[in-house]
């Protein structure tokens, strides 16, 4: 999802992306205490220490919009800047395509993967791996099937796959009981909210409402834009991120 955002900013700033705890090239503790939110926060501030950095932007996608929340929370002088991106502030399976009905559907998946890790991950590949997955997240309003490379699309899928299912399920439990809500009133350092205007994984009203509860915060709708709209309209990302860095960051 940062392909587009790093080769754009590299140039101009030093861009850094870690993979998660469980993702990519980054290794999976055992211990499922460590499958949560919180891990991740203190992953992100160990990045920062080894790399010397004392103050940064933090830009965070999906579930990356409550990582970067709670690092204001426990490390606010470390935050410079806030820009959350088609997502939440927390818990966001009780508004996963806009019902209430997704939370106990969510609980249900939770409890047959823990259960049933091998079978859960069949299935999933099988969904996720045909080839008419492209045309169905389309019709699901996933992505905008007009607007994204499948070449991006086959690659996200591949990485997902590649998660440990219990790891994976633990995570989103662990996104599913946590909530920075409390923490937006206070948040002092400059916010751009980027929200999609179809987003079926986070609601527009939910960046709305944070942009409420947020002082100062900026709220830009992309027209059109999924929950994958950083690679839908890369560019036009681009340009708004970077006049918010000029107006109000690097005044």
């Amino acid at each position: 999802f940062w392909v587009y955002f790093e080769e754009y900013f590299h140039k101009k700033r030093q861009v850094i992306t870690w993979d998660y705890r469980g993702h990519g090239a980054s290794g999976l503790n055992g211990n499922p205490e460590n499958y949560s939110i919180a891990a991740l926060v203190k992953d992100c501030k160990a990045v920062l220490d080894a790399l010397g950095v004392k103050k940064a932007i933090f830009i965070g996608h999906s579930l990356g919009a409550q990582v970067i929340f709670e690092m204001y929370r426990q490390h606010p002088k470390m935050v410079a800047a806030l820009v959350p991106c088609f997502g939440t502030d927390g818990r966001p399976m009780n508004t996963f395509y806009n019902t209430r009905i997704s939370r106990y559907l969510f609980r249900a998946c939770y409890e047959i993967g823990q259960r049933f890790p091998t079978p859960s991950n069949l299935i999933s590949r099988i969904l996720l791996q045909n080839p008419l997955s492209f045309y169905l997240g389309g019709l699901l309003k996933i992505m905008n099937t007009g607007m994204i490379n499948k070449d991006d699309v086959d690659r996200y899928i591949e990485h997902i796959l590649a998660v440990n299912p219990v790891f994976f399920t633990e995570l989103l439990k662990s996104a599913q009981e946590h909530s920075a809500q409390d923490i937006l009133p206070e948040i002092k350092a400059p916010t751009l909210i980027i929200a999609g205007e179809h987003d079926q994984f986070t609601p527009l009203w939910i960046s709305k409402k944070m942009h409420r509860l947020i002082p100062e915060s900026q709220l830009f709708v992309v027209k059109k834009g999924s929950h994958a709209a950083l690679v839908e309209q890369p560019e036009l990302l681009n340009l708004r991120i970077e006049k918010f860095l000029q107006e109000r960051v690097d005044h």
